[in-house]
Parts: structure tokens; sequence; C-alpha cells
């Protein structure tokens, strides 16, 4: 069974859980203003979803692929489709933390980020807790391996073809980040007196 928008607008509690887990907040038609940002693809992208932080989601309407734009001034395509994406979200709650530590989109580095990641943000892993039980009642989750290759080549690959930009023409960024692990261990480091 594949999760569509219909679905979670139909299930309140899925709904609820998408937005207290995942920060994946569905939009009515019409609820947000899109005009700080055009796309420029071979296909058609209607803005499905929010995060708390301004970020947007936006599903191609001929191939489904799920496109991210944070309102940092970074795009990219994140998933081939809203069920991948719902899957990463369930699997790695710090997705958009494995983009920025990727050392530049390496897949070898996203995978080596994800134990320090989840050791870096306990709570937020019990927050995602609710979202993953429905998800899995409905879907069948990836395993981490997968969830971050399948992120790693939708960033890569899927998006060639889409531009996102503001209104003034500057292009947005990509998602891959130039941080590493080395970047996050500095981080968890306590500082000396």
């Amino acid at each position: 069974m594949s999760i569509t928008v219909q679905d979670i607008l139909t299930s309140a509690g899925l709904r609820e859980a998408l937005e207290a887990g995942l920060d994946f907040r569905l939009l009515d038609e019409g609820d947000m203003a899109d005009d700080w940002f055009r796309v420029d693809a071979p296909e058609r992208f209607v803005t499905v979803a929010h995060q708390g932080a301004g970020g947007v989601f936006l599903l191609g309407q001929s191939s489904g692929a799920m496109l991210y734009i944070s309102s940092e001034g970074q795009a990219g395509i994140v998933a081939a489709s809203l069920e991948e994406f719902l899957g990463l979200g369930a699997t790695h709650p710090y997705w958009q933390d494995l983009l920025k530590f990727s050392g530049g989109g390496k897949l070898a580095e996203m995978h080596r980020c994800v134990e320090l990641l989840k050791a870096d943000a306990p709570d937020l892993l019990l927050d995602v807790e609710e979202s993953v039980r429905l998800l899995r009642r409905m879907m069948t989750l990836p395993s981490s391996e997968a969830a971050v290759a399948l992120l790693h080549r939708a960033v890569a690959d899927l998006g060639l073809l889409v531009r996102v930009t503001s209104p003034e023409g500057d292009a947005y960024d990509g998602l891959f980040n130039n941080f590493t692990g080395d970047h996050l261990l500095r981080y968890a480091q306590p500082r000396s007196a």
C-alpha cells in the first residue's frame, strides 16, 4: 500500500503524528504563499507540507518526487516519493543533518554520521516513536543503510533537472554541505576550562 497525501488528510492520528514527530505539517490548498521561490523543472511541483522552521515540501505531479526547500536558501529532491520520504523521516528524523555532515555529498560520510547523530539527539528519537509506530502499520520502513542510500541518491541524482531560485533569480544552494563527522565529534567534545 502506498501512502498518499489523501491518506494523511483523512487520518487525524497519522497527520498529528507526522506533525509532532517528523515536523511534516500538511497544508490545505492555498494555506501557504509560495512566492518566495521559483521552481524550474520538467514537471510541475505543488507545495503539500511545511516545517515549523519555514521549510516547505513539494510533490512532483508526474514523478511523485519530494522536493524540499529550506528557509535558508537550500533546495533539492530528498525522496523519489512521499512514502519514501516518510520512511526516511521515520528511520532518520535527523535526515537534514545527514546532508549537512555529508562531507560534500559522500555516501560513506553520511553512513558514518548515523551513529554520531543518534547519540547527539536522543530526545529527537523519542519524539518520533508514535510516528514510527503508525508508519510501520502502513508501510515497510527501510533499513538504516537503505534510507541513507536512498536520500543520497535522491539528492545527488533525482534533482539534476530541478532548479530552485529566489524571485530575483538567485539560485538556491544544494542540500549537501561540507561538514563531516569530525565536526560533530568536535562539537560533542566537552570544552576544557
